[in-house]
């Protein structure tokens, strides 16, 4: 965006600089150097989080919706993992009842599920 006070500006500098008329203004650039800061945060954010969830034996959650706004955590244990899939133990279904890929969630049934899926639980 082009800084207002230089809008219609005509070129004509006898001396000095155009220092404050630069093409973009700073506020763009600090909100793009913010946005990118966000960016890679979030990025290393779910990498840390995929690695941790990748671990055999780590008690991890994933949220599922019950009902019209209803929800609820499912709770369960990785017993396998291979590239961007692990294979989970559910060790509490919660309240409602929930499906993954047509398999209903149970105490002690195993589902491969995607990583970015689940959570570590605390």
């Amino acid at each position: 965006m082009v800084n207002p006070l230089c809008r219609g500006l005509v070129l004509i500098v006898v001396t000095g600089s155009l220092g404050a008329c630069s093409m973009f203004s700073s506020k763009d650039d600090d909100n793009q150097k913010l946005m990118e800061i966000r960016q890679t945060y979030r990025a290393r954010m779910a990498k840390e989080v995929e690695v941790t969830v990748a671990q055999p034996g780590v008690t991890i959650c994933r949220q599922f919706t019950a009902g019209i706004g209803n929800r609820e955590w499912v709770r369960g244990t990785v017993v396998e993992a291979e590239s961007a899939k692990i294979k989970v133990r559910i060790d509490d279904p919660g309240q409602f009842s929930h499906n993954l890929d047509g398999v209903e969630i149970q105490r002690g049934v195993m589902i491969v599920d995607a990583t970015d899926s689940w959570i570590p639980c605390q």
